[in-house]
C-alpha cells in the first residue's frame, strides 16, 4: 500500500465514521435524557404515594387520638359516679300517710 491509497483510505473512513459517531453520541444523550426524565417522573409518582401515605397516617392517628379522648371522658365519668354514693329519691306524691 502506498501513501495515496492509505490517505484516500483515511479519507472515506473519516466520511464515513465522523457522521456514524455523531448518530451514536446524539442517541446516547437522547436514551440519557429518557433515561433521566422517567427516573424524575418516577421519583414524584413515588413521592405522590409517600406524601398519600402520610395523609392517611395523620388522618388515622387524629382518629386514634379523638378515640382516646372518648375514651379518657368515659372513664372519668365512670369513676366519678362510682366515687359518689348513691342519692336516694325522696317520693313526695302525697299520698297522705303521713308516715
Amino acid at each position: 500500500m502506498n501513501i495515496e491509497s492509505l490517505a484516500g483510505l483515511a479519507t472515506v473512513v473519516l466520511m464515513l465514521g465522523i457522521p456514524i459517531i455523531a448518530i451514536v453520541t446524539s442517541h446516547q444523550r437522547k436514551m440519557a435524557e429518557i433515561i433521566h426524565k422517567n427516573q424524575s417522573g418516577a421519583d414524584s409518582q413515588h413521592l405522590a404515594q409517600m406524601y398519600g401515605e402520610l395523609q392517611r397516617l395523620q388522618s388515622e392517628v387524629g382518629q386514634l387520638r379523638d378515640r382516646m379522648n372518648q375514651m379518657e371522658l368515659a372513664k372519668d365519668d365512670l369513676s366519678q359516679r362510682l366515687a359518689t354514693p348513691p342519692m336516694h329519691v325522696r317520693n313526695d306524691s302525697g299520698s297522705g300517710n303521713g308516715i
